[in-house]
């Protein structure tokens, strides 16, 4: 999770998919599909 607030934010920019492990094949967060869905989609 990321945030520093009261409630968790999601991976809405390059740099916080940049945190993900290598080998993660879970599910992440989001407000912004339309610039981490593009990022994502060859993986």
């Amino acid at each position: 999770m990321a945030g520093d607030g009261g409630f968790s934010e999601g991976f809405d920019k390059k740099e916080d998919l940049e945190r993900l492990p290598e080998e993660f094949d879970g599910i992440i967060w989001t407000n912004r599909m339309d610039v981490i869905a593009p990022l994502l989609k060859d993986k």
